[in-house]
């Protein structure tokens, strides 16, 4: 049971996602190393927390996406101390809606420009 939470794959499952949230895939092999370490000591100290007695095919999953969740917190932690804050990337379609709307919004006109523009083409002043 230990080993779901432990292998090589969940191990490498959490570090991918670490280097693509940070950005850190072009770190030399020495500080990928240092990060790889840090992570499986964190893995190794909070798998200690978990009560494997209470664990079971039902829960399994769930309980390992927590695990996951935790031990992704912990390094995030260390990391924004050495790295900053990861870099959240922009969506291009997000961005072209806030630029659409925003050149949409300069050309509008409010509900009172176009209230006062039908008084006065009936020849009415306010």
């Amino acid at each position: 049971m230990e080993n779901n939470f432990l292998g090589k794959n969940n191990t490498s499952l959490i570090y991918k996602k670490i280097l693509k949230d940070f950005n850190l895939n072009s770190l030399d092999n020495q500080k990928k190393r240092n990060i790889i370490n840090h992570l499986i000591k964190i893995m190794n100290d909070n798998v200690k927390l978990l009560q494997f007695e209470k664990i079971d095919n039902k829960n399994l999953q769930s309980i390992i996406k927590q695990y996951n969740d935790l031990c992704i917190k912990k390094i995030t932690t260390i990391l924004e101390k050495n790295f900053g804050k990861p870099k959240k990337k922009e969506n291009m379609f997000n961005s072209f809606n806030i630029t659409r709307g925003e050149n949409s919004r300069m050309n509008t006109e409010t509900t009172e420009d176009k209230y006062n523009k039908m008084m006065e083409k009936r020849g009415m002043k306010l």
